[in-house]
C-alpha cells in the first residue's frame, strides 16, 4: 500500500498536476497505516525495496550493507508481525467460539448463586465497575446478596502516587462515596456485615452522619451480624492548616466543645443504629458511657464480642456501668474495654457468659474480683507504681492469682502466657508481688 502512495506521487511529478492537500483524518490514517501495517503489505513492500536498492547499489561493498541492514529489518518486522497476527487470531477464535456457544465461558456456566459467591471477593470499586461490562452483569450487580458486606473504608483518598491538592482529591473522594451510597439505597442489600470510619461531628462540612443515617434506613439491617463504627476520626481527610498553629487555651477549649459536640451526635446515630440492627453479633466502636448510650446497647441482647474504645477525654465508666454492662448482655463471650483514668480505681466483674476478656489497653484500673466461672483467656495491663501507692495498708489490694483462683479457676491464659509467675510480677500490685517496683 505504501508502495502504491510513492508510485503515485511520483507520477504527479511526471505529468504536472499538484496533488490536493490531505485532511487531518487523512494524514492520521496514512500515520497509522505507516505505523500499523499488515504483515503481507510489510513484507510486499520490504521484498520491493530490497529489490530497487539492490538495482541502485554500484559497489560490492554497499551491496552487502545494504543486503545486511534489509535482512535485519526484514526479520524483526517479520517477527513483530506475526505475534501480532497470533494474538489477533486468538482473540478472534475465542469470540467466535464464545458467539457459537456462549455457555463456553466459564463464569456464565455457573449458577447464578456461584457467581454472586465468586464476585462477593472482589473489592468494593471492581464490582462496581462489573457492572459496565454487559446487561447481564449489570443486572448481576444489582444483586441484593452480593452487597452483604458494605466496607465504606475500602475507598482510597487519591488514586495517583504523587498528589498536588489533597483537599481537592477528598471533594472527590466524598463525591464518590456519597454516589455508591446512593447505589445501595437503590438496591436496598441485605448487609450482614458493615463498617464505617466518618467524623459525625462535621456535619456541616462533609455531611457523614445525615449519609449515613439514610444509607442505614434503607438497607436491610434485620441481618447484620458485625457491626465496626469508627465515628470519631476520618482517617483519608487530609489536616488542615489550623493543625499546625501553636495550641493555646481558647484552642483547648474549642477541642473539648468538638468533642462534646460530636459525642451528642454519636448518642443520637447510635441509638437510631441498635433500633435498626438490634441482631447484631460482633460490635467495635468507641463508647463513651454515657446513660443514653448505655439504654442504647442494651439493646443488642444478641451480642456476643464488644469492643468498647476509649474516647475523648479521661471518663471512668463506674462500677454501676460496668454491672450493666455484662447483665444486659447475657449472651456476651468476648469483651475488650479501653478505660483510661487519672487516679487508681478497682472493678468488679461478673458474668456467667463471658470466656474472653482483654483489659490491657486499660489505664489506672484494677480487678478485685471475678465472678467469671467459663472465663479462659485475660489480658491485665501493667501496674505502675502510682497505682500501688494510692492504696493505704490498712486497704491492701488482692492478689491477681487469688482472685482468678476464687473467681475464674478456668483460666488458662493470662497475657496469652500460661506460666503465671511471671506475668503476675508485672500485673498484680499485691505484697507478694509489689516487690517489683521497690
Amino acid at each position: 500500500m505504501l508502495f502504491l502512495q510513492a508510485t503515485a506521487m511520483v507520477s504527479e511529478r511526471k505529468t504536472g498536476r499538484r496533488r490536493r492537500q490531505s485532511s487531518p483524518i487523512e494524514i492520521e490514517a496514512m500515520t497509522t497505516v505507516r505505523i500499523r501495517p499488515t504483515c503481507e503489505d510489510t513484507t510486499e513492500f520490504v521484498g520491493r525495496r530490497k529489490k530497487a536498492s539492490m538495482a541502485r547499489s554500484i559497489s560490492p561493498s554497499g551491496y552487502s550493507n545494504r543486503r545486511d541492514s534489509l535482512t535485519e529489518s526484514l526479520a524483526l518486522m517479520s517477527r513483530s508481525c506475526e505475534d501480532h497476527s497470533s494474538l489477533k487470531q486468538n482473540i478472534e477464535r475465542l469470540r467466535e467460539t464464545s458467539m457459537r456457544d456462549p455457555s463456553s465461558f466459564p463464569l456464565d456456566s455457573l449458577a447464578p448463586e456461584l457467581k454472586v459467591k465468586i464476585l462477593e471477593h472482589l473489592p468494593v470499586r471492581e464490582r462496581g465497575r462489573m457492572g459496565l461490562v454487559n446487561r447481564q452483569w449489570r443486572s448481576l450487580s444489582r444483586t441484593c446478596s452480593l452487597w452483604s458486606r458494605v466496607d465504606l473504608t475500602e475507598f482510597p483518598l487519591c488514586y495517583h502516587n504523587q498528589c498536588k491538592s489533597p483537599q481537592l482529591c477528598y471533594s472527590f473522594y466524598k463525591k464518590k462515596v456519597k454516589s455508591f451510597i446512593r447505589f445501595l439505597i437503590n438496591i436496598k442489600p441485605n448487609v450482614r456485615s458493615f463498617t464505617m470510619a466518618f467524623d459525625l461531628q462535621q456535619e456541616h462540612e462533609d455531611g457523614w452522619k445525615s449519609a449515613m443515617e439514610q444509607l442505614l434506613g434503607q438497607m436491610n439491617c434485620s441481618d447484620l451480624m458485625s457491626a465496626c463504627l469508627n465515628w470519631t476520626d476520618t482517617p483519608v481527610k487530609p489536616l488542615g492548616i489550623e493543625h499546625n498553629k501553636t495550641w493555646g487555651a481558647s484552642d483547648y477549649r474549642d477541642m473539648r466543645y468538638n468533642q462534646r459536640l460530636r459525642q451528642r451526635k454519636f448518642i443520637s446515630f447510635f441509638d437510631y443504629f441498635t433500633l435498626l440492627a438490634s441482631n447484631v453479633r460482633s460490635l467495635c466502636l468507641p463508647f463513651d458511657w454515657s446513660d443514653r448510650s448505655m439504654l442504647s446497647l442494651s439493646r443488642l441482647s444478641n451480642l456476643e464480642c464488644l469492643s468498647a474504645l476509649h474516647y475523648g477525654h479521661f471518663k471512668v465508666p463506674g462500677q454501676k456501668n460496668i454491672d450493666r454492662l455484662f447483665s444486659s448482655l447475657p449472651n456476651l463471650k468476648s469483651v475488650s474495654l479501653q478505660v483510661v483514668s487519672t487516679y487508681s480505681c478497682a472493678f468488679s466483674i461478673r458474668s456467667s457468659q463471658l470466656e474472653l476478656m482483654d483489659l490491657s489497653s486499660c489505664r489506672g484500673i484494677y480487678l478485685i474480683q471475678l465472678r467469671t466461672p467459663n472465663l479462659t483467656s485475660l489480658k491485665l495491663p501493667q501496674i505502675s507504681r502510682s497505682a500501688y501507692v494510692c492504696y493505704q495498708e490498712d486497704d491492701p489490694l488482692p492478689c491477681v492469682a487469688d482472685v482468678l483462683k476464687e473467681g475464674a479457676p478456668k483460666v488458662h491464659l493470662l497475657n496469652g502466657s500460661s506460666n503465671f509467675d511471671d506475668v503476675l510480677s508485672t500485673v498484680c500490685a499485691c505484697s507478694r508481688h509489689s516487690n517489683v517496683y521497690d
